[in-house]
């Protein structure tokens, strides 16, 4: 937990704003909430998936991750896809954001806000439940 870069290197940062935006339209963004620990508060509709972020990964975790990737995306490397964590100074969403890119996937955006932001912006919220990926 420390400071967070502005940018993701082949992907987009996107605001409160933007993010709302998107989930109204069709199709929906995949919305991936990658906090770690126990159930919490998160943006509705989004997906849970514990464990997805950090940045050392064992080999197996990473295939865990991409085949639950692909099968968001269903084959296609365009499909969006946004990755948050907690607040702008959780890593976790950041480094699941930048491997998403690495395997390939061409529209892929952190909201480094996270949870912390949506909720400061007056938005409902929903209670996690894990994507057992």
């Amino acid at each position: 937990h420390g400071p967070t870069p502005r940018q993701v290197p082949g992907g987009k940062v996107i605001t409160t704003g933007e993010l709302r935006k998107l989930m109204e339209r069709e199709p929906r963004p995949y919305v991936i909430d990658v906090l770690g620990g126990g159930v919490h508060r998160t943006i509705p509709g989004a997906f849970w998936m514990p464990g997805s972020g950090p940045g050392d990964m064992s080999k197996d975790e990473e295939e865990r991750f991409a085949k639950a990737i692909a099968a968001f995306a269903g084959g296609d490397k365009g499909r969006a896809m946004v990755f948050f964590c907690v607040d702008n100074e959780c890593w976790l969403s950041y480094n699941a954001a930048l491997r998403a890119i690495a395997m390939g996937y061409t529209n892929v955006m952190w909201y480094r806000g996270g949870i912390a932001a949506w909720r400061a912006a007056g938005n409902r919220m929903a209670q996690s439940d894990p994507f057992f990926w």
